[in-house]
């Protein structure tokens, strides 16, 4: 187990993503659980490039916590390897779980912020360390409750964020005027 704290203790997260890459053999999947997710994230960028099975869960409300265009990238795959599933509102967790690489449990979102500047906290179990103390079945608990409370990611549902957006900004451009 490690901390990932990075300014803190320089162990950034995105150093997990990269020695990742030197298990990708070991990888069978890539499950992330997380309430925001913006910009053009590297772990996302990565897992299709290596065609990894990634199933992305991400908080749905009105505060838009997932950027759309990362919704739509997911949407225009259309491939059984790459599923977004959407967690109405009371989601907040900040899990991402290389399978059979080992795990992320922390303060990190997937956003540039979480993994490069804000002061993030987490901790880093190898997969040796989840099979030695339980935790991997703990884990693939958590993933089913999750996915048992989401739903899949659907055209209808961007046109939806979309509205939001749009009131959004005409609710930030009342405030600024």
């Amino acid at each position: 187990m490690k901390l990932v704290a990075g300014k803190v203790n320089r162990s950034f997260l995105e150093s997990y993503l990269e020695n990742a890459k030197n298990h990708i053999d070991d990888i069978v999947e890539v499950k992330i659980a997380v309430a925001y997710a913006d910009g053009d994230p590297k772990l996302l960028s990565w897992c299709l490039e290596s065609k990894l099975k990634t199933t992305f869960y991400c908080r749905f409300d009105h505060t838009i916590p997932a950027n759309p265009r990362i919704l739509e990238k997911f949407l225009k795959l259309r491939s059984p390897l790459y599923v977004c599933k959407l967690v109405p509102e009371l989601f907040h967790p900040k899990v991402i779980w290389w399978v059979g690489y080992g795990v992320y449990i922390g303060s990190a979102n997937l956003t540039d912020n979480g993994w490069l500047h804000n002061i993030e906290c987490g901790v880093f179990f190898t997969e040796s360390e989840l099979i030695t103390n339980g935790m991997g079945t703990e884990l693939q608990g958590f993933f089913t409750t999750v996915d048992e409370n989401a739903v899949n990611l659907r055209q209808e549902i961007i046109d939806q964020i979309a509205e939001f957006e749009k009131h959004k900004k005409m609710i930030d451009a009342e405030f600024a005027g």
